[in-house]
Parts: C-alpha cells; sequence; structure tokens
C-alpha cells in the first residue's frame, strides 16, 4: 500500500486554512489596535500598542510556519509517490529479469 498523495495533500491544505485563518485574525487584531487607538488617548496604550505588535508578529511568524509546513508536506508526499513509483517499476524489471532467466534455462 503506498501513500496517499490526495489525503496527504488535502491535510497540508487544512494547515494552510489555519495559516490563513490566524491572518485574519491578525487582521481582525490590527482593525481592533485602530479602534481602541481612536477612542483611548492614554499613556498606558503605548503598552497596549507593543503587546499587540508583539501578538502580530508571532501570528506573522506562526502563518508563515505553518505555509512552509503545508508545502513541504505536499511536496514530500509527491516525492514518496515518486520513490514508490521507481521501486515498483525496479520490481517488475527484477520479475521480468527473472522470467526471462527461467524461460532461457527451461530451453537449456
Amino acid at each position: 500500500m503506498g501513500i496517499n498523495v490526495s489525503g496527504a495533500v488535502s491535510q497540508a491544505r487544512e494547515i494552510g486554512n489555519k495559516g490563513n485563518e490566524l491572518q485574519r485574525i491578525k487582521n481582525s487584531l490590527e482593525d481592533f489596535r485602530t479602534n481602541l487607538n481612536s477612542g483611548w488617548k492614554a499613556e498606558e496604550m503605548v503598552y497596549v500598542n507593543e503587546a499587540i505588535d508583539n501578538i502580530k508578529l508571532q501570528l506573522t511568524k506562526i502563518t508563515s510556519s505553518l505555509d512552509s509546513i503545508e508545502s513541504k508536506i505536499i511536496s514530500t508526499a509527491y516525492e514518496i509517490k515518486r520513490e514508490e513509483e521507481r521501486e515498483a517499476e525496479a520490481r517488475e524489471r527484477a520479475r521480468e529479469r527473472a522470467r526471462e532467466r527461467a524461460r532461457e534455462n527451461a530451453l537449456s
């Protein structure tokens, strides 16, 4: 039984979708920050903004990692499939050579 490429791609896409969700959350957080800054002018906003910036940075890193993981899963699944196909072809060639030798031995 070989690798299920479509299953691996589907799961990888789910990971990529989580990255998209995080991007939407990051955008919502920026909207929240903008609204908050327009209505709250206290000194503490410097710290609030720093915290929001740190969260956004972490979300960006996680999103990037998820995108990378998605891509790697897909490329690895296809590479495994190609390797399985090469191995199957090699086994078939070996069986064919064995059949040829058996025929030659039977004729001798």
